[in-house]
């Protein structure tokens, strides 16, 4: 099985964790769009992990989130594992951590086991920077590119709906893109920070829709058909309905 976990500064390679019964490729790899070459840079390790500047791959163990320096352009990894915030929520399969890293460093992480979720800044040691918003009904979540605002699926509190909001990081406000009794969720921003992606139940079959982060029409890239995969498990299949997925 393999776990994404991200591009890395140059744009051109990726982070990704293999899952496999054969030792030698379980680990997490380095992986380059230019060729099918990939560079195993910790080998046994099965949390998802994630690039963050100013140089280190941040993984999970149990709910705790820790860092390890890492050359990106030597794909090395370095010195010891540093604690860097705790009681952070995992997804299904134990392996992903709920955060998520800005391009300038900048943290955000959910609280496992406890609600309203109140989002917080931290550095790559570990410090608070400042705590981002009111507390709220928050699931998944993404941060722009410039680390100002944060895209948040935030559940309705009679538990009918889930809508996407964007928090603004620095004024701590918090406007609703989406209303109505439908279920949206997966909030993704697009490279440049103008689109923000979203899966929504508005029609029948759930899709894959793009907007402005400042609100506006709504346009269908895909289709998400979601299949079970044993447990409480499921594996998402994108479907676009045309060109226009394949270039987001």
């Amino acid at each position: 099985m393999l776990l994404p976990g991200g591009f890395l500064p140059d744009g051109q390679h990726f982070v990704y964790t293999l899952q496999s019964g054969d030792p030698a490729r379980t680990g997490i790899w380095v992986g380059s769009l230019a060729s099918q070459e990939s560079v195993r840079v910790l080998p046994g390790e099965a949390s998802v992990a994630t690039y963050a500047e100013p140089g280190y791959l941040l993984l999970m163990r149990d709910n705790t989130l820790v860092a390890r320096r890492f050359d990106p352009a030597r794909f090395m990894v370095s010195g010891p594992e540093v604690p860097v915030a705790e009681n952070v929520s995992l997804g299904v399969s134990g392996r992903r951590g709920a955060y998520s890293v800005s391009a300038t460093g900048a943290l955000v992480f959910t609280h496992a086991g406890g609600e309203p979720v109140q989002f917080s800044v931290y550095d790559p040691a570990g410090r608070r920077i400042a705590q981002v918003g009111e507390p709220g009904l928050y699931g998944n979540f993404s941060v722009s590119p410039d680390s100002r605002q944060i895209a948040t699926q935030r559940r309705d509190a009679g538990g009918i709906g889930s809508h996407i909001n964007v928090v603004d990081r620095l004024r701590g406000v918090s406007t609703a893109l989406t209303l109505g009794d439908t279920l949206e969720s997966d909030p993704l921003w697009s490279p440049d920070g103008r689109r923000l992606a979203f899966i929504s139940s508005r029609d029948v079959r759930k899709g894959v829709y793009v907007t402005s982060p400042a609100g506006g029409p709504w346009t269908r890239i895909g289709s998400v058909d979601l299949t079970a995969t044993g447990g409480t498990g499921r594996r998402a299949r994108f479907t676009p309905s045309s060109s226009t997925g394949r270039r987001w």
